[in-house]
């Protein structure tokens, strides 16, 4: 999704819950500000939902930025017999490592809902195990948290 698409989608629907982890982000005070003039624009939407949306797309764009580096090793031969090369660079590892490590996260999502009969919250304490020790750190630093309610982010 391209950035410039979420404003059609926030003009014309509400957000959707989708499953999520919690990180730390630390914002610029512009950055905060202008977080929070978007919330204003759009108040179908939370700061919350708007940061994840913005992250997201701008992941979705940064991976299409990548540039296509042809390997030398062919992948598979298209209909009329030509090889199709695989590809190189930082374009396929992105997907592979993204991959794995969204692999990951559906892996802890299962054992988490499992071990607790499914409860919501004992899925989402297993995801915030890890990001804890981060959160922590950035408050030792001095860092103001904001929890990012319903996308699982922190600003």
């Amino acid at each position: 999704m391209k950035i410039r698409e979420l404003l059609n989608i926030w003009n014309r629907e509400s957000s959707d819950p989708r499953e999520s982890t919690e990180h730390r982000v630390k914002l610029t005070l512009y950055d905060s500000a202008k977080l929070a003039a978007l919330s204003e624009l759009f108040p179908g939407r939370s700061e919350q939902q708007l940061l994840s949306e913005l992250i997201s797309a701008a992941l979705d764009e940064l991976q299409g930025s990548f540039p296509y580096i042809q390997s030398p090793r062919i992948q598979a031969l298209d209909e009329q017999g030509d090889p199709i090369y695989a590809g190189a660079g930082l374009g396929p590892s992105f997907h592979q490592l993204s991959r794995k490590y969204f692999n990951r996260a559906q892996a802890v999502v299962r054992q988490a809902s499992h071990a607790s009969n499914g409860s919501a919250e004992g899925v989402r304490s297993r995801l915030a195990q890890n990001d804890r020790r981060a959160i922590e750190r950035a408050e030792n630093e001095g860092m103001a948290a904001i929890k990012l309610k319903g996308s699982g982010h922190y600003a």
